[in-house]
């Protein structure tokens, strides 16, 4: 890779993962849900409700940027509500065959909360239970937990987007962006979340030549990176980000 085109992703990265990047992304809603709470003395109850509302947010997150925020927002505002999950409350949405966003309906959100509900009353944590599990692949573990919830991949063969922001989302620490509540994977063992616009991104710079937007080019994305941010290539996310930005 070019040492101009190093600097210059270095420069992105530095430029765009802010604080003030939080704001304007789905990444707020969990944030909001940690509002108040210490990472490190986080109570069980408290990180049941932002791993929650993380798995759900990006679950949301696809499509245009507006109009997830604008959906998860008010979807954040249900899941809130006190004893949301105890009292199951998300039970109105069981026979709800509305859209909620895109393709999916409210039902779905009812099939999701369920499973939430089982993984927290059995393990507490969302964590707790990958820790126990015999499967230490973060990114395979999700697949399993998840699998016949409609939206959430069924193998990682495709770039599994939602669930590679979800796993950064939760466990890239030393990022004033990312929620860093999880301790069960190293930054530097992340995959970039690779949607359309990361993909073209990373096509118009040269850090792929794979048209295919699956896992296989996420992973040959994501070592590229690795030349710029060694210990971190994930952070290459805000770079392209950035790239995108710059470039309009």
């Amino acid at each position: 890779m070019r040492q101009e085109l190093k600097q210059k992703l270095i420069e992105w990265a530095d430029k765009y993962e802010t604080q003030k990047f939080i704001e304007s992304d789905p990444i707020k809603f969990p944030h909001r849900a940690l509002e108040g709470c210490d990472p490190r003395s986080i109570t069980n109850y408290q990180q049941q409700k932002v791993e929650a509302v993380a798995v759900i947010t990006a679950w949301l997150s696809y499509g245009n940027r507006k109009q997830i925020i604008k959906v998860a927002g008010e979807v954040y505002e249900i899941v809130m509500q006190e004893g949301f999950f105890e009292k199951r409350l998300y039970r109105a949405f069981r026979n709800n065959n509305n859209t909620l966003y895109r393709f999916y309906k409210w039902s779905d959100l009812y099939c999701l909360c369920e499973r939430l509900r089982l993984i927290l009353q059995s393990y507490r944590s969302l964590e707790s239970y990958f820790i126990q599990t015999e499967n230490k692949d973060p990114l395979l573990f999700l697949i399993r937990v998840f699998k016949g919830v409609k939206g959430f991949p069924v193998n990682n063969k495709s770039a599994c987007k939602r669930l590679c922001l979800l796993l950064r989302w939760l466990g890239r620490w030393d990022s004033p962006v990312n929620l860093v509540i999880w301790l069960i994977r190293k930054k530097d063992e992340l995959i970039i979340p690779l949607d359309t616009h990361v993909h073209r991104m990373a096509l118009e710079l040269g850090l792929t030549k794979r048209k295919q937007a699956d896992m296989r080019t996420a992973v040959e994305i994501t070592e590229a990176l690795r030349e710029v941010f060694p210990d971190d290539p994930t952070r290459g996310d805000f770079a392209l980000f950035g790239y995108g930005i710059e470039n309009k």
